[in-house]
């Protein structure tokens, strides 16, 4: 993770999050194939902020819109492995799906 952080920081001037960056070199691994890749965001680099230092130097600041994102009360549901129950979920939990 650390090694995709740095080299798409080089390659491109992209900071990744931790999470998109295991996306984003998986994705590389892929490139041979015929297969369309999209990677998408899922964190902005700041919520990270030891793990995104460590690998390019650079200590991300937390937007103003974020402002309360390290102190804000955690959520989360708990759902079983059912891909039905977890896609109504989402519909019903989503503003796309409204």
């Amino acid at each position: 993770v650390a090694a995709t952080i740095r080299s798409t920081l080089a390659a491109s001037n992209y900071l990744l999050d931790p999470h998109t960056a295991a996306a984003f070199h998986v994705a590389s691994g892929k490139v041979e194939s015929d297969v369309p890749m999209v990677v998408l965001g899922t964190a902005h680099p700041a919520k990270f902020p030891a793990a995104v230092e460590a690998a390019s130097g650079i200590t991300p600041a937390l937007p103003a819109w974020l402002g309360g994102l390290m102190t804000a009360d955690e959520k989360y549901t708990v759902l079983p492995s059912d891909l039905k129950m977890v896609e109504d979920y989402v519909g019903r939990h989503t503003r796309a799906a409204r």
